[in-house]
């Protein structure tokens, strides 16, 4: 008690350093609110040095604590084709580095038109989770910021926004009819129809067949 304490506080994530000065007051004694924004991330290292009141000094110790500010990243995607009549519809969340710190779980995504559910991770890096659409239109998934934290307990950064279109309706309402009519031998080579109010984009396939004999002809678009 009464000794005189000087430190210098050092990152190996690049140059520059803290220092500062006291007196012992208690033998176990807490010196707080030591600025160290300035130094790079990385493992800081404190050297403490204790002089007595004779001017003794003592030799220096020393301890380090890893400084990790950086926010993690987050991810989202989905392999599902667009548009889509799968449900659920599987998203994948990559993350920048583990959320240990505090867990990702489905309740915390951001989710439109749909139910979040069976969020699995191997590793706290890599996650998929299931969304089952509510309804046709797009189907989206965001990880909000501070959704989970790092094993430094820095929450994520909010990530993308990724969007499907859901599309479970089949096309109604649409008819066929001959634009060759009758068929006969000057255009059976070139036969056609037409399509009414049809749902754009979709694919058509068609058969034709004869009550004349066996056989048939084929085709899509």
């Amino acid at each position: 008690v009464g000794a005189a304490f000087g430190y210098t506080i050092t990152s190996d994530g690049g140059a520059g350093s803290v220092t500062g000065a006291g007196t012992v007051a208690s033998a176990d004694q807490a010196v707080a609110g030591i600025d160290v924004a300035a130094l790079p991330d990385g493992t800081l290292t404190l050297a403490l040095t204790l002089t007595d009141p004779a001017g003794n000094a003592a030799p220096a110790v020393s301890d380090t604590v890893a400084k990790d500010t950086a926010l993690p990243g987050a991810t989202v995607a989905t392999a599902a084709a667009d548009p889509t009549n799968a449900s659920p519809i599987v998203f994948s969340i990559v993350f920048s580095e583990p959320m240990t710190g505090a867990a990702l779980t489905a309740g915390a995504l951001t989710v439109t038109n749909g139910t979040a559910a069976n969020l699995t991770t191997a590793d706290a890096i890599t996650y998929t989770v299931e969304v089952t659409p509510a309804a046709d239109g797009p189907v989206s998934l965001e990880v909000p910021a501070g959704a989970a934290q790092s094993a430094a307990f820095n929450p994520n950064a909010a990530s993308n926004l990724a969007s499907v279109t859901h599309d479970a309706t089949a096309p109604a309402g649409h008819g066929v009819a001959w634009t060759t009519d009758p068929v006969n031998a000057g255009n059976m080579m070139a036969a056609g129809f037409g399509l009414s109010a049809a749902e754009v984009g979709a694919a058509y396939g068609y058969t034709i067949t004869s009550d004349g004999g066996a056989g048939s002809v084929t085709g899509a678009g």
